[in-house]
């Protein structure tokens, strides 16, 4: 009797871990982080920050790596002040995968403070990626395209009412030698 419970519990086992294996990636799910490609390298320029009346200048630098063979997209920025430059203003670390079922980006980004944020992500009609998320209060929206001249712009803006939108982020960025 044991030993045809040992076996029951032995193929329970194995089938769980056969069911456990992931497949291969879709067709779908390459071609959506293959979109993102052109993000990485290593990135330096300039940004903006205006949360409030004053207007913070950065030198701004973003590490972006593929991970799993192309199906995770890392990304590490950092800002400095420039009147300033052993002032880190701007601190962020951030994933991005393709889900099939929603057609969709997830972007997780966790920012200097400790804090993430679960956000969505998508092209735009004229081929800018551009994520977001809810919070308290409206709604942020970044926008990532690359410029004629091969710049990394990015636009960060906020919306109380999810019609009109203030921008108060911008990081124009050449990609590093």
């Amino acid at each position: 009797m044991r030993a045809i419970l040992s076996s029951i519990l032995m193929t329970m086992l194995l089938a769980g871990v056969a069911v456990a294996q992931p497949g291969e990636p879709t067709a779908e799910t390459r071609e959506a982080m293959a979109r993102l490609s052109f993000l990485v390298g290593s990135w330096k320029g300039d940004a903006w920050t205006q949360m409030g009346p004053q207007r913070e200048e950065m030198t701004q630098t973003e590490s972006v790596a593929a991970h799993l063979d192309g199906l995770v997209i890392v990304i590490d920025g950092e800002g400095r002040l420039k009147s300033n430059p052993d002032k880190i203003v701007h601190l962020a670390f951030a994933t991005i995968t393709y889900d099939p079922e929603t057609k969709g980006y997830r972007v997780l980004a966790v920012r200097k403070d400790g804090k993430s944020v679960d956000a969505t992500g998508t092209f735009t009609e004229d081929g800018a990626f551009q994520w977001g998320f809810a919070m308290m209060g409206g709604s942020v929206r970044f926008l990532i395209r690359l410029t004629e001249a091969g710049e990394w712009l990015e636009t960060g803006e906020f919306s109380a009412d999810g019609a009109v939108w203030k921008q108060y982020l911008e990081m124009r960025l050449k990609r590093a030698e």
